[in-house]
């Protein structure tokens, strides 16, 4: 099994990638990039749920909190900096790596070097703060490896921010319209005026990827399988995933006649939206999945999973939950399927 790393943190074998995330309204055109709104979902006199100083200083001081964090692969330190599915994959992380990395050579820190921001106008109490920001993972260890990318979404939790979600960027993600002073609009998670709701995109997700679990695993994309369910979103690489990896990984391994299956599911955490150019929205949230493992009836197996499956152990079946991110472009009614433009995942659990 290969190892895994944070931003990409990818796992392989049992791969896993974990990663930052984006979403809300803009910081400002300087520093996040966006078309003018000619007309926002929020009056122009709500003010902004952070301010651009205030937001700079919170990512500078998540940057420093989470680097430390991984550094030293504390989870208290962690617990400090985030919250939800982020928290449970980056936790996961540590404890595959703990294993599988000992010296911690792997070890990547969170540059937040001119970040764009993405701030939403406040909507009200009942919907909640949230803004985020871009960043990059650098390798100190290995100055010449590229930077990775990612979007990094923030809630206030407690008084204080949490990053609780993300995804490594795939490529080009659809800039924000943004209004007065640079700041964006939140999109209703029911809003209708979008190819797909908001609310909706999390389980159009969770099945897709089902059917193409069932499909099979190493089956490449839809039009080249059978049983394959009609596309209902667009992944440009669903086999990326480190739930969706690590299915096909075992699959060429496991003996003939031994369950290898992979269910997604909606969790209760919220789903993020802001407005973007075109009259789109860019739409985050995450997904619980399960890679379930078992011999042949009445035999055991043994398998390693650095942190979670030793092979001193004879089993008869083995667990694994994940947590899957996401953020996807959702275009206009009448402008096509949403796509994926970012996507992060990891083992959190065993058993």
């Amino acid at each position: 099994m290969d190892q895994l790393r944070r931003p990409g943190l990818r796992f392989a074998g049992i791969g896993m990638l974990v990663i930052a995330s984006l979403a809300a309204g803009c910081g400002s055109p300087a520093a996040g990039g966006g078309a003018s709104a000619q007309r926002g979902t929020t009056r122009p006199a709500d003010p902004p749920v952070i301010t651009v100083a205030a937001a700079r200083r919170v990512l500078s001081g998540y940057s420093a909190a989470v680097s430390r964090a991984d550094k030293l692969r504390q989870t208290r330190l962690l617990a400090a900096a985030e919250s939800g599915s982020s928290y449970q994959m980056d936790a996961g992380s540590y404890r595959f790596t703990r294993v599988s990395d000992p010296g911690n050579e792997g070890y990547q820190a969170l540059s937040v070097k001119d970040s764009a921001l993405y701030i939403p106008r406040d909507p009200g109490p009942r919907a909640g703060q949230w803004w985020a920001a871009t960043a990059r993972w650098i390798r100190p260890l290995m100055p010449g490896s590229p930077p990775v990318p990612v979007l990094l979404v923030f809630t206030r939790e407690a008084g204080g921010w949490r990053q609780v979600l993300e995804p490594g960027t795939l490529g080009p993600v659809p800039p924000p319209v943004t209004g007065l002073g640079g700041y964006g609009s939140a999109v209703s998670s029911g809003a209708r005026s979008l190819a797909v709701a908001p609310e909706e995109i999390p389980a159009a997700t969770a099945s897709y990827l089902n059917g193409l679990a069932v499909a099979g695993p190493l089956c490449p994309r839809p039009g080249l399988c059978r049983h394959v369910p009609a596309r209902t979103i667009t992944l440009a690489s669903p086999g990326s995933l480190p739930d969706v990896h690590d299915q096909a990984f075992w699959a060429g391994r496991l003996p003939s006649g031994s369950a290898d299956s992979d269910l997604h599911s909606v969790t209760q955490d919220r789903v993020y939206a802001i407005s973007t150019q075109g009259g789109g929205a860019l739409v985050l949230y995450d997904l619980r999945a399960v890679l379930e493992l078992a011999p042949p009836a009445g035999y055991t197996f043994r398998i390693t999973i650095p942190g979670f499956y030793s092979a001193a152990v004879a089993r008869t079946q083995a667990t694994l939950t994940y947590a899957d991110q996401f953020a996807a472009y959702d275009p206009p009614a009448g402008g096509g399927l949403p796509r994926v433009v970012a996507e992060a995942g990891g083992p959190v659990s065993a058993g």
